[in-house]
């Protein structure tokens, strides 16, 4: 068997590095705070960083032309304004929890159940809002 380590310093070359190896944690926690997405960017996180950052702006258009477009809008923006907060409350502990090597509270799957539920809520807030 090959031996895959450095023969001037030691260094095993087929472990995986860390990416979050460098990161500067407050820089991102700080960014993550002032928008949602962009601290999970700062700290190598892209996916999530463009998914956060995403939804905010989308669902918060959404919720704009919503209020705008009259009493049934309202209602209807509800579940997205909840889906704002979510993701925006969550961002700085989810960084500290990837420093840290835990799980976020809104990792992948629970970040798909996030946008499956404002989904719903707003086609069924929308409904009723619509019927009323």
């Amino acid at each position: 068997m090959e031996d895959f380590s450095c023969t001037v310093c030691g260094s095993r070359m087929d472990a995986e590095a860390d990416p979050t190896a460098g990161v500067d944690w407050v820089a991102a926690r700080r960014l993550e705070l002032m928008a949602p997405g962009l601290g999970h960017l700062r700290a190598g996180q892209g996916g999530m960083g463009v998914a956060r950052t995403t939804l905010v702006v989308l669902w918060s258009l959404g919720a704009l032309a919503l209020v705008l477009s009259g009493t049934a809008g309202v209602l209807a923006a509800l579940p997205l304004v909840i889906g704002i907060v979510a993701i925006w409350v969550t961002g700085p502990s989810d960084l500290d929890a990837l420093r840290v090597g835990r799980q976020p509270r809104l990792g992948g799957r629970t970040f798909l159940y996030l946008v499956i539920g404002v989904t719903i809520g707003v086609i069924t807030l929308g409904g009723l809002g619509a019927a009323l």
